[in-house]
């Protein structure tokens, strides 16, 4: 929630808050023993958030693609993130739809951690 609450009301995601959850993430797992798994989805996500960025020409911040791979990270397994996905483009698409309409303009930077704070929510209390 606090990367949520610094890209509403400054537009960022602090990198300090993004690399300190990750390397805590990466330090339990790995004392855990699980960390291949993890750290090969993360790494393929990570992957698939810079295709993204280059062929969508930087459409998401490059906050919100390091924010879902640090989701990657938290999530227990693949089913989940890409559930947790699917809810996060649904609520951004709204959230993108309704900051719009109160801003009126569309040059701004939309902040879009809190729906896909939310959308990962919804999947693990589905989950």
């Amino acid at each position: 929630m606090v990367a949520s609450y610094s890209d509403i009301t400054r537009h960022r995601i602090p990198n300090l808050l993004l690399l300190s959850t990750a390397l805590f993430l990466l330090t339990y797992y790995l004392f855990r023993g699980t960390l291949s798994p993890h750290l090969i989805f993360a790494v393929k996500v990570a992957l698939s958030m810079a295709l993204f960025q280059w062929v969508s020409a930087g459409v998401m911040g490059m906050g919100d693609a390091k924010y879902l791979v640090v989701l990657a990270l938290l999530s227990s397994n693949p089913g989940i993130f890409f559930h947790g996905l699917t809810f996060s483009i649904l609520l951004s698409c709204f959230g993108a739809i309704i900051y719009i309409c109160v801003f009126r303009t569309v040059e701004t930077s939309i902040p879009l951690a809190l729906p896909i704070s939310v959308g990962f929510l919804i999947s693990q209390f589905l989950a």
